[in-house]
């Protein structure tokens, strides 16, 4: 039997010690590999459920005097036409001086089309904000933007 010369046995312990998927991967499992790995760590796409807690945060936030978060909740460009003490003004005007705190706030409709639908929007959602001596609402559209979901425009009052 012919002994193995030298080089050959340390190339074949190396390639043992290597792990399967990085012999000879070359350009294809290299792909294969930097896509897995970006697909692991992007964000899922947001779901219409997303978008309808983001329109009731929003509500909630509005509703509880918190015009500052509400105000970081719209899109970049809605935030640039208002400023958190306008958004407490309008919430105020709606709900009344005397209308007291919201006690039933929820999610009553639902849009994934309307007609002024944007490239990014997400759903258009209509959420109550009631108590005993006032019922209105919010109607927002929420969209994506970057990462995250924003409003990119609302209107208070029942329309």
């Amino acid at each position: 039997m012919e002994a193995v010369p030298a080089f050959l046995r340390i190339d074949y312990i190396s390639r043992m010690r290597t792990p399967p998927f990085r012999r000879g991967a070359g350009v294809a499992g290299t792909a294969l590999a930097v896509a897995l790995a970006s697909a692991c760590t992007s964000a899922p796409p947001a779901q219409p459920a997303d978008a309808d807690a983001t329109a009731l945060a929003f509500a909630h936030t509005l509703a509880g005097g918190d015009t500052v978060r509400a105000h970081g909740m719209l899109s970049a460009s809605l935030q640039s036409t208002m400023t958190p003490a306008q958004l407490a003004t309008a919430y105020n005007e709606m709900a009344g001086r005397d209308g007291g705190v919201a006690t039933t706030i929820a999610v009553q409709k639902t849009l994934d089309e309307w007609p002024d639908k944007a490239p990014g929007d997400l759903r258009w959602v209509y959420v109550a904000i009631a108590n005993d001596t006032f019922s209105e609402a919010v109607t927002v559209v929420v969209t994506q933007e970057g990462s995250r979901l924003a409003i990119r425009s609302f209107q208070l009052g029942r329309p």
